[in-house]
This record gives C-alpha cells, structure tokens and sequence, in this order.
C-alpha cells in the first residue's frame, strides 16, 4: 500500500498534534489504512481462448470512510510488467466492473494480471498495488509437425518427437494406420516431449500428429492438431554373404539398400569421418534401391580410403518433406565391410 509523501504526512501529523495540545486535547494517531482489495483466490480466468484472456474477480466494496474512485488494471509477461502497466495507469475500468477481457494476445503463453484502486479515506488520497494472481494462460496454438528420431525395422517400432512449445502443460499424439486410428497417448502434465509405437506392420502406412494442452482450473484446453507426418521404415544397406552391399568400384561409390514403402526417394550420406563431415546425395524415386555415387569432395573415391555410407528415406508431403531415420553406417575400405552403431551425421 502506498500513502502520499511521508514528509507531507509528517506535516499533518504535527499541525494536527500541535492543535490538539492548544485545545488541551489528547492526539489520536489515525488507523493505519485497510487494504481494499479482494483476495488474489478470488480473482480466476474464465473462457480461455488462444488469443484473449478473460478475468473475472470479486467486486470492491466500499468500507467505512472510504471512498473508491477509479481502478486500472494491466497485464504482461512478467509480474514486474503487469504492475508497471497499473502503475502507469493505461487501462481504466469502471469501479464497478467485476470482469475484463484482454485481447490480441499471444497463443500458448503465461501472463499475470495486476489490478489497483484508488480510493480516498482520512481525507488523504491513497492507492493499492497489492491486487495480483497466479499466472493466467492462453490456449496453446498448433503445434508443429512431429519428426521421426528412430526407427527399427525388425522390431516394428518408431520413436518420435516435436518442437517444444513454450508455457504448455502437456500434449496428445495420435498414430494411424492409413485411417485407422491405432494408438492415442499423451504425455502427462509436465510439458514432456515425444512419443513411440511399437506395434507396426510390414508394408503398412503409418501417421503421427500432435497436438498441446494447459491445463485452466482444473480443466484440459488443447490446440490445434498438427500437420500429420508419415513414419518411414528406415533403409538398411542390403547384406551381402561377406557383408554390406556397398564398394568402390573404378573411383565410384555402389551402394544398395532395402526399399521404404512409401518414400518418394532417398539420401545417401557420405563421409571420411564416422561422425562429422557427411556430404548428402539426393536419389529421386521411392522405388531405387541402389544409387552410384560419382565424387566426394570433388574428387573421386580411392580404394585405399575408409568411408562411412548411410542412408535415409524421404518423403514429400504438401510444401514439407518429412525425413525418416538410417538404418545404420557401414564403413567400407577397399574389400573390407562392416556396420558401425552410431547415428550422427554431422555436416
């Protein structure tokens, strides 16, 4: 609670002292000023949308000696910033008013809501700043499209993640099989990230979205569903009886792999180091399985070198390309063939 000055008050004080021990009175200090102001529990968010935020609070009522004049109320990302839009005074309510809706706000985010009044009691202006609330939210926008982080070709199994939003509680994720719903999860309140399903079948295509949720008052509010993404078996290079099918042959990579259902054509990664370095060739057509690769660097390939070869479905879908996962690195030099454990494919 802030008072005027305390040196103008200290002048009262004394005026009104100095007047009573003329009249041969006794002072009586003034009671220190009753707060006003409704109790934070008491001011709750209703109606949530992803660009509005509507409170609702318990209506000041006039006490003894008080007259209340005029309220503002404020709002920002910070307590500090809600305070300091009060303090300024930018948004004037009636005195009266129980309810307020801010709007044009940001989807997905935490704001705090800070109401003052200013009243008159003892015949000295005051005003109160200590009218605030738990943070207040806006319903979470669309969330981005998942991505495929791995996938194990023998065992049937995905795993998948999303870009994490900011000032949510939780998300939801579906998986289908063509257009059948198969699994549907979420994550629990904590903003964790990611989700799996390990129940896929050969030759079947499978989909993810997602979608976030805040938790208001007890109650789940979700966002928009994600663009759908397509979980892409990954492509393992074909096994040979003496090891992988990948060789040098007259200063040029050969490399086969085992076929995505449903790619629209693949990469293959190319790199002297296991896991930085990589060079990226792009082989249009989900149906080839095997691709030649003419130069590394510029130069061509040279049988008494080591290299690391992987390779990764693609698949377009409207203006995005969705990516799956490598089914592994070889490293070939010369004859020599064998699978290395390790995903990095660092530029």
């Amino acid at each position: 609670m802030k008072k005027v000055k305390r040196k103008v008050f200290t002048r009262i004080a004394a005026a009104v002292l100095s007047t009573a021990i003329a009249l041969g009175g006794v002072f009586v200090a003034p009671q220190t000023a009753q707060t006003v102001h409704a109790m934070s529990a008491e001011i709750k968010q209703v109606n949530p949308s992803q660009t509005s935020i509507t409170v609702n609070w318990t209506k000041y009522s006039e006490v003894s000696d008080t007259k209340i004049n005029k309220m503002h109320i404020g709002i920002a990302t910070t307590l500090e910033g809600a305070r300091a839009m009060t303090k300024a005074k930018k948004i004037s309510i009636d005195p009266n008013s129980t309810s307020y809706t801010f709007n044009n706000l940001t989807p997905g985010s935490r704001y705090y809501v800070n109401i003052t009044v200013d009243y008159r009691k003892y015949g000295l202006d005051w005003d109160d700043y200590g009218y605030l609330c738990d943070p207040f939210y806006t319903t979470p926008a669309k969330s981005s499209a998942p991505f495929q982080t791995h996938n194990w070709r023998n065992l049937g199994s995905f795993n998948f993640d999303w870009a994490e939003m900011p000032d949510v509680s939780g998300y939801e994720y579906e998986v289908y099989e063509g257009n059948t719903l198969v699994k549907n999860d979420d994550t629990g309140t904590g903003v964790f990230r990611g989700g799996s399903f390990g129940d896929a079948k050969d030759k079947k295509k499978y989909y993810v979205q997602v979608r976030a949720f805040t938790e208001i008052n007890d109650v789940k509010y979700y966002g928009d569903w994600s663009d759908q993404t397509q979980l892409l078996v990954n492509s393992e290079i074909k096994r040979t009886k003496k090891g992988y099918d990948v060789k040098i042959k007259k200063g040029k990579l050969n490399v086969s792999w085992m076929k995505t259902k449903g790619a629209d054509g693949y990469i293959v990664y190319v790199s002297t180091q296991e896991k930085v370095g990589y060079k990226a060739y792009k082989i249009k057509g989900g149906k080839k399985k095997s691709a030649v690769v003419k130069k590394f660097n510029g130069s061509k390939f040279k049988k008494n070198m080591g290299y690391y070869v992987a390779v990764m479905p693609y698949k377009k879908m409207g203006d995005r390309i969705v990516y799956g996962t490598i089914g592994g690195k070889v490293y070939v030099k010369g004859k020599i063939t064998r699978y290395c454990q390790t995903d990095e494919l660092g530029n």
